[in-house]
């Protein structure tokens, strides 16, 4: 069978108009139906390879074009090309499966995963437009997939390497996708808990502890999905974490340590200049004035009263260490029978299952500083000392040691 070649794919181009007229691509898009075509046919028939190789060239002509054609078109007009172009490749009957070995197909799907991805980029760093920006990153591995399929079977085929190229710039290109959506992922976890904390702040007391355990749920995963990705993400998590400690749960020592490493975090971003950014400004606000205050109280008569308390309450305190050591289900029982909340109404619930996680949270509220009756009377000051440190006990175990 003699090979007949069409036009070239550039002089299409040059004589029937713009990338951006219709009925050029409509034109085009039946070059890439009839082209496929032909490659199908040259498979099912067992054709020569000489023919099979000038579809194939012919058809990488085509896509050359394209994808040279088409970058200065806004990502929107350039992702309607490329999909209508690939609707018509996949309208040629395939008898055989999956088309193998076409590198100029893997091509076109590869060049439109990268559009999908710069998409993508470009929604969440100028619009900060998370959703638009996922979805983009998912289509583009979906486009990756595609162009993998065309690739898998030519692996061994004597083609100078074409296809572990095509397979390397695909795996990179994965490699973008998958870092960037982490990075999306990270923020949206860090404006979900920064929502939450606010509301757990303005809220009534009853809920006030659940919320903020959500809040930095939500921080801690914040954390993970940014590490070594987004430095300024994973410095807001940490000055997330801070507040919670600092204004619901009145921790100050334990909010220090974050607020902290966000500061810590924050100094590696230099030159940028973070005066004025809030987190950063509350990371830093909240240090100079925790340093101001340890040092301001280091001899004053509250701190010789807590050295007072931690010494008749010695023995008190390392059974409560211990059992805090011992895992939450040991800590709730031991304060629980040695030092029973005033509240008489307040027990020791279910340790058994999704309860576990209730139970604590109540024990929480049962014991938190800001539930006792903070009088003059030295009984009730020594009681809400120890009623610090049973909170501690109880935010050590579930923060640290994830027994819940």
């Amino acid at each position: 069978m003699a090979f007949r070649p069409t036009s070239p794919p550039t002089r299409v181009l040059s004589d029937y108009g713009s990338i951006t007229d219709p009925t050029t691509v409509a034109w085009l898009g039946q070059a890439v139906h009839h082209w496929c075509d032909a490659f199908d046919l040259a498979e099912d028939f067992a054709l020569e390879p000489a023919w099979r190789a000038k579809v194939v060239s012919g058809l990488g002509e085509l896509v050359a074009a394209l994808v040279d054609a088409t970058p200065g078109l806004e990502h929107e007009h350039q992702l309607h090309v490329l999909h209508g172009l690939l609707r018509q490749a996949w309208k040629s009957p395939i008898r055989n499966g999956f088309r193998r070995n076409c590198p100029p197909l893997a091509r076109l799907h590869l060049h439109t995963a990268s559009v999908h991805f710069h998409d993508g980029v470009t929604v969440f760093s100028r619009f900060n437009d998370a959703r638009r920006a996922l979805a983009a990153l998912e289509a583009a591995l979906q486009q990756l997939n595609f162009a993998r399929g065309y690739v898998v079977r030519g692996r061994d085929a004597d083609d100078g390497g074409a296809a572990q190229a095509l397979e390397s710039e695909c795996q990179a290109l994965e490699d973008d996708c998958r870092m960037q959506r982490a990075v999306v992922e990270s923020l949206n976890m860090k404006v979900a808990a920064d929502r939450v904390l606010e509301a757990a702040v303005n809220t009534e007391d009853s809920i006030k502890v659940e919320l903020a355990w959500v809040a930095a749920d939500d921080y801690r995963q914040a954390v993970l999905l940014s590490q070594e990705l987004n430095v300024e993400v994973e410095a807001e998590a940490f000055s997330g974490m801070g507040r919670i400690f600092n204004v619901v749960f009145h921790d100050h020592d334990r909010a220090a340590r974050f607020f902290n490493h966000s500061i810590a975090l924050a100094l590696t971003l230099h030159p940028r200049n973070l005066a004025g950014v809030p987190w950063y400004d509350a990371a830093t606000k909240f240090m100079q004035e925790w340093q101001r205050r340890k040092a301001a109280t280091l001899d004053s008569e509250h701190e010789r009263e807590v050295a007072q308390f931690r010494e008749e309450l010695r023995a008190e305190l390392d059974a409560l260490y211990a059992a805090r050591d011992a895992g939450l289900d040991a800590l709730l029982k031991h304060i629980y029978a040695k030092h029973p909340p005033k509240d008489k109404k307040a027990t020791l619930g279910s340790l058994e299952g999704a309860a576990r996680k209730k139970t604590c949270l109540a024990a929480l509220r049962h014991y938190h500083p800001d539930k006792q009756l903070q009088t003059t009377d030295l009984a009730a000051r020594r009681w809400y000392f120890l009623a610090e440190e049973i909170t501690k006990a109880i935010n050590h175990v579930y923060e640290w040691k994830c027994d819940v």
